[in-house]
């Protein structure tokens, strides 16, 4: 790895965690909004989007991220994720709680350089740290549910 890579690797990594600083003590309401434009801003995307579990599925992540819980890089994109950005371009990484997919994340760089494994990679780093913040956050909800 390049100088200039481990630099820029080791920059969007603080940016990582930086954001999952900020992303720690919102409410889960607060959370699910700003958790996209912090993914976008510390992995260096134009647009993130964040897609729920819906009845127990998801309706637009690709089966290889589901069942692997992998983050996947997708070039020529066709079919709902790309529907959902309007792109053909894109990383999606899921957030995985105890060995469970609780939500996907989607990002893209339509005016930038092209994504490649680093995006990918860098946006499963964020879907990491993102999922146990979600993780509290939902438990939190439940606890001041339950208390009312």
């Amino acid at each position: 790895m390049s100088s200039d890579l481990r630099h820029d690797f080791a920059e969007r990594l603080r940016d990582v965690q930086l954001a999952r600083a900020r992303l720690a003590n919102l409410t889960l309401a607060e959370l699910l909004d700003r958790l996209p434009l912090e993914a976008a801003r510390a992995c260096g995307l134009e647009r993130a989007v964040l897609e729920h579990v819906r009845r127990g599925r998801f309706e637009r992540a690709p089966s290889e991220v589901i069942g692997r819980r992998r983050p996947l890089l997708v070039r020529d994109g066709v079919g709902a994720p790309a529907e959902l950005l309007g792109c053909t371009s894109f990383v999606v990484a899921p957030l995985v709680h105890a060995n469970r997919p609780i939500a996907m994340l989607y990002g893209d760089r339509p005016g930038g350089p092209p994504l490649d494994e680093f995006d990918r990679d860098l946006l499963c780093t964020f879907a990491s740290a993102a999922a146990s913040v979600l993780h509290v956050a939902t438990l939190s909800a439940v606890a001041r549910s339950r208390a009312m």
